[in-house]
Formats: structure tokens, sequence, C-alpha cells
């Protein structure tokens, strides 16, 4: 279960774009984003007290990692 404000932070953390600046798109990237608008959608479309914040920022997070550990 999600709180409003929980399922706000949800979607704002749910993007990949802004770690791809400046970076040529592998396969990768581009799977790795449609994986992230899935999961934005989901969450967009969800009630958020059919949300498991947890496991739903997990799964944010794993994508994420992948990327953010690259930046200069």
């Amino acid at each position: 279960m999600a709180t409003y404000p929980q399922k706000d932070v949800l979607l704002e953390f749910a993007t990949l774009g802004d770690l791809f600046k400046g970076s040529k798109r592998t396969d990768e990237m581009r799977t790795d984003s449609r994986k992230m608008g899935d999961i934005y959608l989901r969450i967009l479309l969800t009630d958020p007290l059919n949300i498991d914040y947890e496991a739903t920022m997990k799964e944010i997070r794993e994508l994420r990692n992948k990327y953010e550990s690259k930046q200069c």
C-alpha cells in the first residue's frame, strides 16, 4: 500500500532519461527505458492503495542503479 505522496515519489523516480544525457543509447538502454516506461504506466494507472511501495521502489532502483553508477 502506498500513500498519494508516495505514488508521486515513485512516478518522479521512475524515469531514466536524465541518466542517458550525452550517451549513445544502446539496445540495453532502450530495453531498460521501455521497462521503466511500463513501470511508470503501471504506477500511474494504479490506485495508491494497490501499490506495493517498497517492491516498486526496489524494481525502479535496480534499473536506475545500472546507470547512476556510470555517470561522472
